[in-house]
């Protein structure tokens, strides 16, 4: 079979929401073949080489391998203090980060949310208060971890149970 053809055919299937999922048996499967099967919605495909490998492809793991779960799925994290390391799913999936504000600082702040805006002035108060005086470094990575400024958004194609 050619990789067009294939993925033409599934495509249309897709749209009738019939999906595909693609078991290449042998180290010698084609592996073009299970790219045009993977680029589709809700299709996936699986290499095995062993028995055993066969079997928890289509028997152990049939419910979470071959009936997708949603599409179109995006997760977003917001944080300062953690990089996010890796993405798993299909290669089609995509992973990007956005700048959402600059870090916080006095001349910024007023460009932040309302609400972020009173976190800060509570924040300050209490300092007040309490009559820590914290210092602008420890002020700024505080409001930051209130507010991060990035947000990393994954978006996957489909998800399997």
């Amino acid at each position: 079979a050619q990789p067009g053809a294939l993925g033409k055919s599934i495509a249309s299937q897709v749209k009738d929401e019939w999906y595909v999922s693609f078991v290449g048996i042998s180290s010698g499967f084609k592996s073009e073949l299970a790219e045009a099967v993977s680029k589709q919605t809700g299709c996936n495909y699986f290499c095995v080489t062993k028995d055993d490998e066969l079997e928890k492809v289509v028997v152990t793991d049939f419910d979470w391998n071959f009936f997708p779960a949603a599409f179109g799925v995006e997760v977003a994290a917001q944080s300062g203090d953690f990089d996010i390391v890796g993405v798993y799913g299909t290669p089609h999936d995509d992973a990007k980060e956005e700048v959402l504000q600059a870090p916080w600082n006095p001349l910024t702040h007023r460009f932040y949310p309302p609400e972020f805006r009173e976190q800060a002035r509570a924040l300050l108060l209490c300092s007040r208060r309490l009559r820590l005086g914290l210092p602008m470094p420890a002020l700024q990575r505080v409001l930051d971890f209130v507010s991060p400024a990035v947000r990393s958004i994954f978006d996957v194609d489909t998800a399997f149970p």
